[in-house]
């Protein structure tokens, strides 16, 4: 039996909201489609509110443009379905789902808020099923997903299957562990996201499997601490300034930002009255002293020696960043940490543990399209820190070089207490003499940072000249050592067929490794430059080099043969040591045996040779 009602698509769409109808005319009018299904089309329309309506139009229209639909009635059903089971305004009295827990509800609920993720895109079977986890679980599944980067996946619904998926994967191989839950509800400034839990540590890393929480977490960024650790040290809540501005000299802790309270406030009120009275005072003129993580870092299990010194902002960086950074490199072979530069360094630093582990793993998930180049690596881990927010007290030059202005004012003002014990006096040797000697051919303090694991040949030459490097060759030497000393240090001493060349001709190819390391390596050094360097002599071979280190290796095709041009450019013809002849030709002719006479011409040949070497160089 049919439906009273008009029977034709225009009569019938009356009946929809004027918003709806008015799409749903246009749709129809740009499509060719039969009068049954378009009466099919219209009738699912009207049990979904208007809203809901459109959504499933625009899903219908964007399959058409991406996918094979051969029947457009049976697919806006299944939409249909989807959003009815979702959708508390659909009009079937679809049994409601099981809520998620009310932390992992939240990011779902602001991802549709934001219009990340549409309502229908994830399927109820998978809601359903997931409700039916542990409250930690589900928050990981949700938090995890909202980390991902959800543009452009044309079936959601394959894609959180698949996140589940590499979930539960992650945490078989103990690469991420569940979060502990509890805490006050979410604030009033955002009501679509709880905060973290003020009894768990918030920059956790769960990529560390030695990793256990400490029992009070970093309250400088969400929010203001729970009532227990309001007196005892900490930022002040919000509204009062920070304890710099109390003429009483503040504790350790309260610069930092850390859960210790330090030594108390002598000679001053509580620090309940301290914050109570100073709510009407200015803001601070300049940011807080950045925490730096020198110490943790080590004690997270991080070469500081060599993580540090790639950058003034690596000391600054969360250990579970470094340590991810770090294991990129042991167990990925991933060249994200020897590939920043300063501005990439300084956006790491200013992100906490939890935002940076998500940007390092964005950025090398996609430098396996990008590749290893360094203007669009650098490019691509800059717009990924700036989807984060920064900590409160993220570094930065000015207030890196004012904490170092601090160090060294408090270094001055304790140096007359040690005059006695410079210089040999009082049975103490001087500072040179407790320390290891120079390394030779390695970078001085204040030259800048070598090549933190630039892949050189096998012969085992570094650059640097200091010892071998986990991270491979080329790796940085350890700065703050002891100066140079003032005798002369041996010439630089290259492998191979390089070796031979002049000592002054070696040191200009190793400053060129270390300036570009990375980018350069022996090879390109080696076979034809090599032997033409030999040709043309010294000083001809150092005004190449000159030249040619002059130039950014990043805008040549070929390195060995933009040096071989350099060479011959200071060389002139002195590369090329052959020459050319012209000879004649000669016959005869004669019997068999060979008694006859013969006659024939011949001739002697001429040419030019090219010039040879000085006489006075003898090679290596």
């Amino acid at each position: 039996m049919v439906a009273d009602g008009p029977t034709s698509p225009r009569a019938r769409g009356k009946q929809l909201d004027p918003a709806v109808k008015v799409k749903l005319d246009q749709f129809l009018a740009e499509r060719s489609c039969s009068r049954k299904e378009s009466e099919e089309i219209h009738h699912q329309l009207t049990t979904l509110a208007p809203s809901d309506a459109l959504d499933a139009l625009d899903k219908l229209e964007s399959a058409l443009r991406t996918s094979n639909v051969r029947n457009m009635a049976a697919y806006l059903s299944g939409v249909v379905r989807r959003i009815t089971q979702l959708s508390p305004s659909g009009h079937d009295g679809a049994a409601a789902l099981p809520p998620l827990f009310p932390e992992a509800q939240s990011v779902l609920d602001y991802l549709y808020h934001a219009g990340t993720v549409r309502r229908g895109d994830i399927d109820s079977k998978q809601l359903m099923t997931l409700s039916k986890k542990s409250p930690e679980y589900q928050v990981l599944v949700m938090d995890t997903f909202r980390d991902r980067n959800l543009r452009g996946i044309r079936n959601m619904a394959a894609f959180f299957s698949s996140h589940q998926s590499q979930v539960e994967k992650d945490l078989r191989d103990n690469k991420l562990r569940l979060p502990r839950l509890g805490g006050p509800p979410p604030p009033a400034r955002h009501p679509l996201r709880y905060p973290p839990p003020q009894d768990v540590r918030d920059d956790r890393a769960p990529y560390d499997s030695q990793y256990h929480p400490e029992p009070h977490p970093h309250h400088h960024q969400h929010g203001p601490p729970p009532p227990h650790l309001q007196g005892a040290g900490g930022p002040p809540p919000y509204g009062a300034p920070p304890a710099q501005y109390h003429p009483q000299p503040a504790s350790p802790g309260q610069h930092r930002g850390g859960g210790g309270g330090g030594p108390p406030l002598y000679g001053g009120p509580p620090p309940s009255s301290l914050s109570m009275g100073m709510g009407a005072m200015p803001p601070p003129t300049h940011p807080l002293p950045p925490k730096h993580y020198a110490i943790e870092q080590g004690q997270w299990g991080i070469r500081i020696d060599e993580f540090q010194n790639l950058s003034p902002f690596a000391k600054y960086v969360h250990p579970a960043t470094a340590l991810r950074l770090q294991q990129l490199w042991d167990v990925e072979q991933n060249k994200l940490v020897s590939l920043l530069n300063e501005a990439s360094w300084e956006s790491l630093a200013g992100l906490d543990a939890v935002n940076g582990v998500a940007a390092v793993n964005e950025c090398a998930e996609a430098m396996k399209t990008a590749g290893d180049d360094l203007i669009t690596i650098n490019g691509i881990f800059l717009r990924i820190a700036l989807k984060f927010p920064k900590r409160v007290d993220a570094p930065t030059l000015a207030t890196i070089a004012l904490a170092a202005a601090d160090a060294a004012a408090v270094a001055n003002s304790a140096l007359p207490s040690l005059l006695p014990l410079i210089g040999g006096a009082g049975g103490m040797p001087p500072p040179q003499q407790q320390q290891e000697q120079y390394v030779p051919g390695s970078v001085a303090p204040g030259e800048g940072r070598g090549p933190y694991g630039a892949l050189l040949p096998q012969q085992g030459y570094q650059p640097s000249g200091g010892p071998p490097s986990p991270y491979g060759s080329g790796a940085p030497p350890s700065y703050g050592g002891p100066p140079p000393s003032a005798a002369p240090q041996p010439p630089v001493q290259l492998p191979g067929q390089l070796g031979a060349l002049p000592p002054v001709v070696q040191g200009e190819i190793d400053s060129i490794l270390r300036r570009w390391g990375g980018l350069l390596k022996l090879e390109h050094f080696e076979g034809r430059p090599c032997d033409i360097m030999h040709a043309i002599g010294e000083n001809a071979s150092v005004r190449a080099l000159e030249d040619f280190g002059r130039n950014d290796p990043k805008s040549m095709r070929s390195p060995t043969a933009y040096l071989i041009g350099c060479l011959k450019k200071f060389g002139g013809d002195r590369e090329d040591g052959g020459g050319r002849s012209r000879g004649g030709r000669g016959g005869g002719r004669g019997d068999r045996d060979g008694g006859g006479r013969g006659r024939g011409r011949g001739g002697g040949g001429r040419g030019r040779g090219g010039r040879s070497p000085p006489r006075n160089y003898a090679p290596y």
